[in-house]
């Protein structure tokens, strides 16, 4: 029986097949520097995703490992849902990466606090992180 965090997993596995992301799941061993569960790339651009079980947050080492990616220009999203609506924003936002649209470091806004409900998209694109974007999902479920 798959957990709840395995669900969501293969829910994100299966979106970066379909989009034809490169991506990676490290396997955790205890040494070396922490990561996130997918880093991926899309059009050549980095990102990095972490699975959480619905409802769930950042650890506070995860926390810190996004906080390091995002000051060095690496896109990071926390995903909790399987729903439609939650996968169907996490395509916009590897779009929108795609596009090169978290390139460039001035583009993006200051590397958030560490605070884990700042991460936690819950399903929703928020200017957390977009650097001031803010998308509505009724205008993406019509493109």
């Amino acid at each position: 029986m798959a957990t709840p965090e395995k669900k969501v997993k293969d829910a994100i596995k299966k979106l970066l097949f379909d989009m034809d992301c490169w991506f990676y799941m490290p396997v955790p061993s205890g040494y070396g520097e922490a990561t996130l569960d997918f880093l991926c790339s899309y059009k050549g651009r980095a990102f990095a995703i972490e699975a959480k079980a619905p409802g769930k947050i950042l650890s506070p080492r995860q926390a810190v490992t996004v906080q390091k990616m995002f000051s060095h220009g690496v896109p990071c999203n926390v995903i909790d849902s399987v729903s439609e609506d939650c996968m169907m924003c996490l395509r916009a936002w590897i779009l929108m990466v795609g596009e090169g649209n978290f390139i460039d470091n001035k583009a993006l806004v200051d590397p958030p606090p560490i605070h884990h409900d700042m991460y936690a998209t819950r399903g929703k694109i928020t200017d957390k992180f977009f650097g001031g974007i803010i998308t509505d999902i009724e205008k993406i479920k019509d493109e």
